[in-house]
């Protein structure tokens, strides 16, 4: 077994060495398949929470096992195909297009974008990430682009709308990513990220069991860091609960993906808080500032 080799980074905010130590946890539930260790720390100079040291190589988590834990078989992954269809059209709305030019960042198995094409006939979708495990239509409708987000600038064509879809927390340095992303939009482009929201109550009362903090996420954001760390890189932003019915419920589908009864998932939708900065999310629409 290879020995685990770990980090210490500057802030991946405001580049700070002063660091609060918040607590350590051991993540035994890694694609690795040994302890790994979860050094929690908030910045002085600019509150981020991050995980600092970290594991030096980070790439090493996302193997052939990481992708067949993290997805479920295609045919269980339909009601969340089915709930990104309404989550999508009101990202439509809320960014005020109805076609153009998108990409899903860091984009999985293509959950996303299988919603996206039974939403809508009018974008032009691509898709990103180290590896290609893309399933059902969007393996043949989509232009995939094997590489990091870093690195998504190199692409020709410019975007309309770049998505992240629970990949905010693996940024091992934000501030370069965000930056790639403003430089691959369009002027006036849309960047939207949905990821956990670590001023959430829930997150609160959950302290160091919340399961975000693990191995593969190095960066646990507020609403406060995140809008800092956009506008540094060159976005005006919003930041907005995750409502019922919005795209809270695409991420309660992820975690039901087994149930057979469609209703019952339902009601469990209308007992829920409506409001999830109460249970833990967070949508963020951030748009290029044209110069």
């Amino acid at each position: 077994m290879k020995k685990i080799q770990y980090v210490r980074l500057p802030c991946g905010l405001c580049g700070g060495r002063d660091f609060d130590d918040l607590f350590t946890k051991i993540d035994r539930e890694n694609s690795l398949r040994q302890p790994i260790e979860v050094h929690v720390v908030k910045c002085k100079g600019c509150g981020l929470i991050a995980a600092n040291p970290r594991i030096k190589d980070i790439y090493s988590l996302y193997n052939k096992d990481y992708y067949k834990e993290e997805f479920a078989p295609y045919e269980a992954e339909q009601l969340r195909i089915e709930s990104a269809v309404p989550a999508f059209h009101r990202i439509e709305n809320i960014i005020g297009k109805k076609a153009g030019r998108l990409i899903d960042l860091g984009c999985g198995s293509g959950v996303f974008l299988n919603g996206v094409i039974k939403a809508s006939d009018k974008w032009e979708m691509h898709g990103l990430d180290i590896t290609n495990f893309l399933r059902g239509p969007a393996k043949s409708k989509v232009k995939f682009h094997r590489m990091t987000i870093d690195n998504v600038c190199k692409i020709k064509d410019k975007f309309d709308l770049a998505v992240m879809i629970e990949v905010a927390e693996h940024l091992t340095d934000p501030v370069k990513t965000f930056t790639a992303v403003n430089k691959a939009l369009k002027e006036g482009g849309w960047l939207f990220i949905s990821t956990a929201n670590l001023e959430s109550i829930t997150a609160k009362i959950r302290g160091d069991r919340e399961a975000y903090y693990k191995a593969a996420h190095v960066t646990y954001w507020s609403p406060k860091t995140i809008r800092k760390c956009l506008e540094r890189c060159g976005f005006s932003v919003k930041v907005k609960p995750m409502h019922n019915g919005y795209w809270r419920e695409f991420r309660m589908n992820k975690s039901f993906t087994t149930l057979k009864n469609a209703a019952t998932l339902s009601v469990f939708n209308k007992l829920h808080f409506r409001d999830t900065f109460l249970i833990g999310g967070m949508n963020v629409f951030a748009q290029k500032v044209t110069k």
